[in-house]
């Protein structure tokens, strides 16, 4: 599981993975379920690598590790209807049967993962004596120019007459990890060098010669510019809209958000920003959390009006919110109304179970 540990998260992801699987099973039977979080805690952007890694090491060692920590399960969550048991000791599983496994990943901003895994048995094939060797790999190559691609094909050519089988998959590699990657590229697919040869030298002298083991295209131009990253709940402070609010283009912006969110809060976004309220306010999330996407927007104002666009945002946490926004993607009651509706969510399951 993900395991967001919250009293609306944990009842939503345990309802869906019951519903989809749990139920499935024959009852007596339930499926076991645990987070890697109650082992290492909550790594932010590098949540989900632990729970691969996590599930990596259960099909090598055919054990389940325990969920720690887990004294009073969530009320909301029906374990027995939904058919589920988290696992509170390690596991054996039985090495002789077919282990699989799902991890969940979930982004705040409604970028969710799901990956499967599964082990896998070598078993018995006849005819052990005659092992098919694969095909070599395939050789990448890219120029700036479609001349410049030829040109390179040829000098791939050259250079592989005096080279073995042995070194194409060095010079494979290095083309594929090691070079830039311009526009016009190729991929030459073969079964023996001998034949990578050739195609290089038929792509040099004609780079229009169709061929399923020949592609040749131009990938598309991306926009390059400034990227506006948008930061999450933990990057504020006391005042830290206060010296900004001088700014006319700022504050416009910030009171902009601030008639907006009148309508759901009983606070004022420049106030807090101000520090006006007192030091401790942003300790609460749901106005940490809204006074942190009108900073984002003002400043992203500022930004705007002094000639600067984005050619792409990025954010986390609530600054996925914030990212939605900048420059016209939605008008701003929805993400003003998005960031308070989540910070809300976010503080009242503090009372949830542990």
């Amino acid at each position: 599981m993900h395991g967001t540990g919250t009293a609306v998260g944990d009842p939503i992801e345990t309802r869906a993975i019951g519903d989809s699987i749990g139920c499935q099973r024959a009852q007596g039977h339930p499926l076991p379920i645990g987070s890697v979080k109650s082992n290492l805690g909550h790594l932010e952007p590098a949540s989900g690598v632990p729970g691969l890694v996590k599930s990596l090491l259960c099909i090598q060692h055919h054990t389940i590790p325990a969920t720690i920590g887990l004294e009073t399960p969530n009320p909301r969550i029906h374990f027995q209807d939904w058919n589920l048991e988290v696992v509170t000791r390690n596991r054996e599983l039985d090495p002789e049967k077919k282990i699989t496994i799902g991890v969940n990943s979930f982004g705040f901003g409604g970028v969710n993962a799901h990956v499967i895994l599964q082990s896998h048995h070598t078993g018995k094939t006849k005819n052990q004596g005659h092992i098919q060797v694969p095909p070599i790999p395939p050789l990448m190559i890219s120029a700036r120019s479609a001349g410049a691609l030829q040109q390179l094909a040829a000098d791939y050519a050259g250079f592989l007459e005096s080279r073995t089988t042995g070194d194409y998959y060095n010079i494979a590699y290095s083309a594929a990890f090691h070079r830039d990657r311009h526009r016009h590229r190729a991929a030459i697919f073969s079964t023996s060098m001998e034949e990578i040869k050739a195609r290089l030298k038929t792509f040099a002298e004609d780079s229009e010669t169709a061929s399923p083991s020949m592609i040749s295209l131009t990938a598309p131009t991306y926009p390059q510019g400034p990227a506006f990253i948008y930061s999450g709940n933990g990057a504020h402070w006391f005042e830290m809209g206060r010296h900004l609010l001088l700014d006319d283009v700022f504050l416009k912006s910030v009171r902009e958000v601030d008639t907006l969110f009148q309508k759901y809060a009983d606070f004022s976004l420049e106030t807090e920003l101000a520090g006006k309220n007192g030091e401790g306010r942003f300790d609460y999330t749901e106005i940490a959390q809204p006074a942190l996407f009108a900073l984002q927007v003002g400043i992203t104002r500022m930004l705007l009006h002094q000639g600067l666009r984005p050619t792409s945002v990025a954010g986390h946490s609530v600054g996925e919110i914030a990212a939605a926004w900048p420059p016209a993607f939605f008008p701003c009651p929805m993400p003003s109304r998005s960031s308070i509706t989540a910070a809300n969510f976010r503080e009242k399951p503090k009372a949830g179970g542990k």
